[in-house]
């Protein structure tokens, strides 16, 4: 009896064992499961080690029989073109804005506006549904229309003259603005070579034209080139934080983007290793890209070779960089959007 029972216990513990590596598997096979076309849950991936504390992001795709030259999302819509050479706008739903196509687009949106020419040849601006804004400026057909930069727009009416114009059509003072003979672009003005940092408010320079490349300042840093060729993260004033040059010799000044609230991104000539470093030049991640971008709330698109996908501003892999093509990756609703290109085939990507 007593040997009986000790062979049904050594029976029950050698099941238990087995059920147990049953489930230990399963459990390995959901964390190293990977992104599929459908609806996915992405863990994220540290490019240098996985990361198990990495946020997870939702992840879905709708596929789409659109063509798309030149992708872009800005205020929820996207330029899609046809085999004749016609042009339209699709939502992040998929769906045209207008029944009609256009024979032209200008730039796509910018603050709500759009301009087209269509059929008839007629130009306008519209919204993102498709509504005509504005369609003539004091009486007269518009040729051509820029986009809008700070409310303000540049158009070419009918009888070919240029005037600058506000969002109800009417005429209003351009939005460029002029330093001396140097041209001002925000914090910075140029000579169309050199540049030199600039107080827009008080409309003064702060230094000389000592730069060879300026970045835009996010809160009160921005990148620099200087003459020799340094990188530097610097003030307003110009008082430099850090010379990345000396801290990662074989930095890519070329390969330089803006820098966001709180991260920005460094390159390298031999395109291996790009890292994040936080907005005292620390480094955040290492990473196996070859590129990163600009970061826009917290989302960078990224390379390896000539493959593209999106990284968090933590090293996170949270679009997989196996596609040919991506767009910006556009917020809204707190969601993310981004065009992906798979062969010949665009998709809408969802970011949760």
């Amino acid at each position: 009896m007593k040997k009986s029972l000790c062979l049904f216990i050594c029976f029950i513990l050698v099941v238990m064992t087995l059920v147990g590596c049953s489930n230990t598997g399963a459990e390995n096979n959901k964390v190293k499961g990977g992104n599929v076309d459908t609806k996915v849950t992405d863990s994220g991936k540290k490019s240098t080690e996985k990361d198990k504390t990495a946020p997870k992001y939702d992840l879905s795709f709708k596929k789409t029989n659109f063509k798309i030259k030149n992708p872009y999302i800005s205020d929820g819509v996207f330029v899609v073109n046809f085999e004749d050479k016609t042009y339209n706008f699709s939502d992040l739903n998929g769906k045209l804005i207008s029944k009609d196509n256009y024979l032209d687009v200008v730039a796509g949106f910018s603050e709500g506006y759009a301009f087209v020419v269509d059929k008839d040849k007629k130009g306008y601006y519209i919204d993102n549904k498709g509504k005509k804004l504005i369609e003539t400026v004091n009486g007269e057909k518009i040729k051509v229309g820029d986009i809008f930069v700070k409310g303000v727009a540049k158009v070419f009416l009918s009888s070919n003259k240029e005037v600058s114009i506000d969002k109800s059509g009417k005429i209003c003072p351009p939005v460029e603005k002029k330093y001396k003979e140097y041209s001002v672009a925000g914090n910075y003005y140029t000579d169309n070579k050199n540049y030199g940092l600039f107080d827009e408010k008080n409309n003064k320079a702060l230094t000389k034209l000592i730069y060879k490349n300026v970045t835009r300042f996010a809160g009160n840093k921005a990148l620099v080139v200087d003459m020799n060729d340094n990188l530097l993260l610097i003030y307003v004033k110009g008082d430099v934080i850090v010379n990345l040059s000396e801290k990662f010799p074989n930095i890519d000044i070329e390969d330089i983007d803006d820098i966001s609230k709180d991260c920005f991104a460094v390159n390298f000539k031999d395109d291996t290793n790009s890292k994040i470093l936080d907005l005292s030049g620390n480094v955040v991640a290492e990473t196996e890209f070859s590129h990163i971008g600009k970061f826009e709330d917290g989302f960078a698109i990224c390379e390896k070779g000539d493959k593209f996908g999106c990284t968090d501003k933590n090293g996170n892999e949270v679009i997989a960089t196996k596609y040919n093509n991506i767009s910006n990756i556009y917020a809204e609703n707190n969601m993310h959007f981004a065009l992906i290109q798979d062969g010949e085939v665009w998709s809408i990507c969802t970011i949760k």
